[in-house]
């Protein structure tokens, strides 16, 4: 049985959308058969490599601007598993301490124990919505800074931008993950 996501993903779209830019940035297509109260079937095809893989060293070290931030403890509250996975490897490979959630209630429940540097907040969790775990979150530790991550447009009107420090958007790439927490520490030390 698929897991159950809450009613919160409905008509979002956004995993697909971002599993389809993936599966086309590789070549490759996917397609779809959907049964009214049966369910659906993704099926994915990509082309066989058959070649090597090149991989392109630097010869230039990196500018000092562009160093890696230091270790920093870092909450994530993300319910799509696939971008929680590939946050949890990115911020452990960068040396981050970071908790993993799924719902907006547990995020909640590891602020009473355990203070923050930051936080990244998808935006549509289940149990709390991300705005009001940012919002709870900066009551009680006001230093903590926070990061939506989202792939809905909001405009700069929007209500629930107020609640954030900073913002990346979905789909979004492991060196935008990194900037983000570079300016979220910088923000910290002001």
């Amino acid at each position: 049985m698929p897991p159950d996501f809450g009613d919160s993903h409905i008509g979002s779209g956004l995993g697909l959308s971002a599993a389809y830019r993936a599966v086309q940035s590789w070549g490759g297509d996917i397609s779809f058969d959907s049964v009214a109260g049966k369910g659906s079937t993704f099926k994915v095809r990509l082309n066989q490599w058959d070649g090597a893989i090149e991989v392109a060293v630097p010869t230039e070290a990196k500018p000092a601007a562009m160093s890696e931030p230091a270790p920093a403890r870092i909450l994530v509250a993300e319910d799509e598993a696939i971008v929680a996975m590939v946050l949890e490897d990115t911020l452990s490979e960068a040396g981050h301490d970071a908790d993993i959630v799924a719902d907006g209630l547990e995020a909640i429940e590891l602020c009473t124990a355990r203070r923050y540097d930051l936080a990244l907040l998808d935006l549509g969790l289940p149990g709390l919505a991300g705005d009001e775990v940012a919002a709870r979150l900066t009551r009680a530790d006001p230093e903590t800074v926070t990061v939506v991550m989202t792939g809905r447009t909001l405009g700069a009107d929007d209500p629930r931008t107020a609640r954030f420090d900073l913002s990346v958007r979905k789909p979004f790439e492991t060196h935008e993950i990194h900037e983000v927490i570079a300016r979220a520490l910088e923000l910290k030390e002001r």
